[in-house]
């Protein structure tokens, strides 16, 4: 056997194993794993050429080959258990962070408050305001 097909062996066998590791939610689409869930953030893991990586970041690889440098596995679905390709898009570290569930919209067309100057003098205008009204109280 040469190193090409010792490899395209591993590769195989490694997906025989992803595909176990996931059941599929009939209502929402994903496919939630269920293996090694070793990330204190709530991400799957899968061993594959002995390391360990986000399950969902090898779905991604073998679905729509390897993540380009410097972006990360959004989870559109926003479920970071959800290993199924098409609810994964490779995006910025910040672009990611900008669809993430704890960013507010912003009131004056912006799309997150803390990108916004208005709200950000506003929001410590009233740290200000509460600060000195806790002072005051004591």
């Amino acid at each position: 056997m040469t190193s090409k097909e010792i490899t395209a062996n591993g590769l195989e066998q490694a997906v025989k194993r992803f595909r176990l590791g996931y059941t599929v939610d009939d209502v929402t689409g994903c496919w939630v794993w269920r293996s090694a869930n070793g990330s204190s953030r709530g991400y799957g893991q899968f061993k594959f050429n002995r390391k360990n990586m986000g399950a969902h970041r090898f779905s991604y690889e073998q679905e729509r080959g390897k993540i380009p440098a410097g972006l990360t596995i959004d989870h559109l679905c926003r479920n970071r258990k959800c290993v199924n390709p098409s609810h994964l898009e490779a995006v910025t570290n910040q672009e990611n962070l900008l669809r993430g569930k704890h960013i507010k919209p912003c009131i004056h067309g912006l799309r997150a408050v803390n990108h916004c100057k208005t709200c950000l003098m506003a929001r410590k205008a009233a740290q200000k305001r509460e600060y000195y009204a806790k002072a005051k109280g004591r």
